[in-house]
């Protein structure tokens, strides 16, 4: 609830009674007083039974050290039952990815639902590795930001009938080619400004 939430706070830390879990947060009005709203997909990653005590508190990334140099994303169909015969681009379906979550806190494991080319994907965070300005990319990071500059590679689930191809496709899990070349940067500025990126509207701070 507006109430309850100040959005310029952006990323909340959800501490359930087993763990804790980092989202982009909002506020709608049609959420009452005390409550948060989550989607089935983000119930399902957390854990979260209805009405479960939850303790909501601001969470802020430190944006030199926790930015996504690279993300390998396990998609699939949300409706196992569906099936298409084209393959599906993994280079549009990077950059379409890149702009709908851009600014979206990201963490091993979690599960996203994602509408491309009028088609519902699950898609489960396997793999991330953070770019670090005193010591390059920092691998096996367990959360990080999306950022317009993210790398994003894809792989099927297993058993997924889905056909992927283009350069941000990896074969298997993706674990043992994950870092080299190929995936889909979109790159919104080489240099890292973050003074011109504005980054959660946090750009004053790296001006």
């Amino acid at each position: 609830n507006p109430k309850d939430f100040n959005d310029k706070f952006g990323c909340v830390a959800i501490h359930t009674t087993a763990d804790k879990y980092i989202f982009r947060g909002g506020s709608h009005e049609n959420v009452p007083q005390g409550k948060v709203a989550f989607g089935l997909a983000q119930r399902k990653w957390g854990n979260i039974s209805v009405d479960e005590p939850l303790d909501v508190q601001p969470y802020t990334f430190n944006l030199a050290r926790e930015c996504l140099a690279s993300a390998v994303l396990a998609v699939d169909f949300n409706n196992k039952k569906m099936s298409i015969n084209e393959p599906v681009d993994s280079d549009k379906m990077a950059l379409e990815f890149s702009m709908q979550f851009a600014d979206t806190p990201l963490t091993v494991g979690q599960l996203i639902l994602y509408r491309f080319n009028k088609i519902l994907f699950l898609v489960e965070v396997k793999k991330l590795s953070c770019l670090s300005f005193d010591g390059g990319d920092v691998d096996n990071s367990k959360i990080g930001m999306l950022t317009g500059n993210t790398v994003i590679h894809w792989v099927s689930q297993p058993d997924s009938k889905l056909l992927l191809i283009g350069k941000a496709a990896l074969e298997g899990d993706g674990a043992t080619s994950f870092g080299g070349g190929g995936g889909y940067h979109s790159i919104i500025n080489p240099n890292w400004d973050f003074n011109q990126m504005g980054i959660g509207g946090l750009d004053k701070e790296f001006s």
